[in-house]
């Protein structure tokens, strides 16, 4: 289930500083970002990296976590495909949903 599950409004926005901006580490995407805190967003981006919205290039994490992340260049057909994935999602979220799908 967690597949199917769109990115947040603050990853969105770090992707398109990407998009916009080009390839930065975290630390530099949490300041173009209100509110975001750089564990978070790392965690965020990482899982936005699974998703196919950007590559990241490891970097060593005792600097300041230097991963550097760069926008995939066809990103935003990857987010309407997966859009409209999350939209025709009927998965089973509950034994209750379950049976009512037996009926």
């Amino acid at each position: 289930m967690k597949e199917f599950t769109p990115p947040g409004p603050k990853c969105m926005l770090a992707i398109e500083k990407l998009d916009e901006l080009g390839p930065m580490i975290v630390r530099d995407v949490a300041k173009l970002v209100p509110g975001a805190n750089n564990n978070v967003l790392s965690h965020s981006l990482l899982r936005a990296v699974d998703m196919g919205y950007l590559t990241v290039e490891r970097g060593n994490r005792r600097v300041d976590n230097c991963n550097v992340f760069t926008v995939v260049p066809n990103w935003r057909e990857v987010h309407q495909a997966r859009l409209d994935l999350y939209k025709k999602w009927r998965g089973v979220n509950s034994v209750f949903s379950m049976g009512q799908m037996q009926a």
